[in-house]
């Protein structure tokens, strides 16, 4: 048998052997999924009733018996009702099984996408913004390049001389180094310059006393993780720190994205945007931007980063500020210009803001998506917001990007249904950054093509919220089926103002307008609760909002406010706080 024979004949059977396995498992592994989702479907019909219309998908709704056959398959408990259904009606039924589970009973999820349809059929009233992305690719200088190039034969060269089980640790160490490149040049001067006293230090403890048996490793500032080097020659290593600190120093402050972060900000602001959000992943890039915005003359700052919120004084004094105090002083407008590190990437929410610059881009793109979710939020003041990305060209992260643009309206909406292609932008950056420079061009090309491989249809998986609901015509009907709940948060609120309707043991007192101190059995101290949605955004860290589902809401109160048919009622209350 030649070669290509046998190529052919092993591809076959491999082919056929796929497809031989695929058809004995896949069966099986649906018909118990499916057997699963029925007694779920079951549960929820039972506690909260039919599944709403819009909830059939769109081929069971053309075709009633296609309809009757999926229904009767998941309200019988006998298996042979879904055993003989054929393949195209058992993956309908499935997609119609997986609309209607205790969680969709429990909990109404709208991805923003689904939020645009609502407003554009009419069907609600919502603040919700659109979003413009700018991404910028910036030339880079000489000097610039230069460093980059002395930066990844670093980084190359301490790789390949690692060996063992070290290798692994001191690639992880080496692509920390260009993610602060990346970054800025202020951040990779920090990191070089703990590095380098760090390793200073290991030199003079072991010329110190040869007989020490010395364990301890470096500790570097990079976000709390510790440095893998205890090879032998540091003074090798410290040589080549030298030559890219010399490098590097005098570019900071000086690089192509500081003119153009400048330049963003006074377009930002004179198209409207009283109030911007900088976001970058150092620390030390914060504090370099802040220091570019004052020598520009701009003192009207904040910050929010590992060490906390700040706020610039006059006489350029940075006092601290907690959490809630950022949150509240930025909303009152007592700055223009937030900078923040992914410390404020989750639980800032800032909707009155509408523009945001990430000076930076992480390796994992969804990390930007957190960023941008700060100010793309429901009650969004601006009808259109606008996103600036600042990329250095003729690097691979700005290669990726780029290749990913092409693909997809990157960050131009939600990208919460691409994670699988992604993902693969992280290991694809850190793969290419590890080469030495006779393979960087081709390991850069190879980190593209790993980006613009992944088939987006075949590598999401799961249920798209979308399209459960995609069909717009559906959507009134979900709409008018809502009925308001049977206490709302004043209603609430009465109640805690009225400490005779709480259960026994239990007792409130207004401490503010808005806020009351609370306590029950069980509780060492006073707890802070509110019952209004917006002061509860602002002071998240210190109070809980008072609702059913909170530790802190007694679930006996609800038993006094039931009608006849045992379900809460708003008349009752009412009469209880009218008595």
């Amino acid at each position: 048998m030649t070669g290509l024979a046998d190529h052919q004949w092993r591809r076959r059977f491999s082919s056929s052997l796929e497809s031989l396995l695929e058809g004995f498992y896949k069966p099986a592994l649906m018909e118990a999924t499916l057997s699963y989702l029925a007694g779920l479907w079951r549960s929820s019909v039972t506690a909260f009733g039919e599944a709403p219309g819009s909830a059939m998908p769109e081929d069971l709704r053309k075709s009633p018996l296609r309809k009757r056959k999926a229904l009767r398959a998941l309200n019988d408990t006998d298996p042979l009702s879904r055993r003989n259904l054929g393949i195209e009606i058992r993956q309908a039924t499935l997609a119609l099984a997986k609309r209607w589970t205790p969680v969709q009973g429990l909990i109404s999820r709208h991805s923003r996408n689904l939020l645009q349809a609502y407003k554009q059929q009419g069907s609600m009233d919502l603040a919700i913004g659109t979003r413009h992305v700018d991404d910028r690719f910036l030339e880079s200088t000489s000097e610039e390049r230069a460093l980059y190039d002395a930066v990844e034969d670093f980084i190359s060269t301490q790789y390949a001389q690692a060996t063992g089980q070290k290798k692994s640790a001191v690639g992880f160490v080496m692509t920390i180094y260009r993610r602060r490149l990346a970054s800025s040049v202020a951040a990779l001067v920090s990191t070089l310059e703990k590095q380098m006293a760090g390793q200073q230090q290991l030199e003079e403890d072991a010329a110190a006393s040869e007989d020490d048996d010395f364990t301890s490793e470096l500790t570097l500032d990079l976000e709390g993780m510790q440095s893998a080097f205890q090879e032998a020659s540091l003074q090798g290593e410290l040589d080549a720190i030298g030559v890219l600190l010399h490098q590097a120093r005098p570019l900071v402050g000086h690089d192509s994205k500081g003119a153009e972060f400048l330049n963003s900000i006074e377009e930002l602001q004179a198209q409207g945007y009283k109030q911007v959000i900088v976001f970058s992943q150092y620390t030390d890039t914060i504090d370099a931007l802040k220091e570019l915005l004052i020598g520009a003359g701009r003192t009207s700052l904040m910050a929010f980063t590992g060490r906390g919120g700040e706020i610039l004084q006059k006489g350029g004094v940075w006092e601290a500020l907690n959490r809630e105090a950022t949150k509240r002083a930025f909303k009152e407008g007592k700055a223009e210009i937030l900078l923040c590190t992914d410390a404020a990437a989750e639980g800032l929410n800032f909707q009155f803001c509408g523009a945001l610059i990430n000076d930076d881009m992480p390796w994992n793109p969804m990390r930007v998506e957190q960023r941008i979710g700060r100010i793309d939020r429901i009650g969004q003041t601006h009808e259109q917001m606008q996103i600036i990305n600042l990329h250095l060209d003729g690097t691979v992260e700005a290669d990726v990007y780029r290749a990913l643009k092409s693909r997809i309206a990157m960050f131009e909406q939600v990208v919460g249904k691409l994670q699988p292609i992604l993902a693969k932008a992280s290991s694809s950056i850190s793969q290419a950054t590890l080469v030495s420079r006779e393979q960087r061009e081709k390991a850069r090309a190879a980190a593209v093509a790993a980006v613009a491989a992944v088939k987006q249809e075949h590598e999401i998986k799961g249920l798209d919220l979308d399209d459960v609901l995609q069909d717009l015509d559906a959507i009134r009907d979900v709409v008018n089926t809502l009925q308001l709940p049977p206490l709302t948060l004043a209603d609430l609120e009465a109640i805690l103002r009225q400490p005779a309707l709480l259960p026994p043991g239990c007792s409130a007192r207004s401490i503010g307008a808005k806020d009351f101190a609370w306590t029950q059995p069980g509780l060492d101290k006073e707890m802070r609760v509110t019952c209004d949605a917006s002061y509860y955004e602002d002071n998240s860290d210190s109070c809980e909002l008072w609702v059913p589902g909170s530790p802190l809401f007694p679930l006996a109160l609800c038993e006094g406010f039931k009608d006849e048919a045992n379900q809460p009622s708003r008349a009752e209350f009412q009469q209880a706080v009218a008595a």
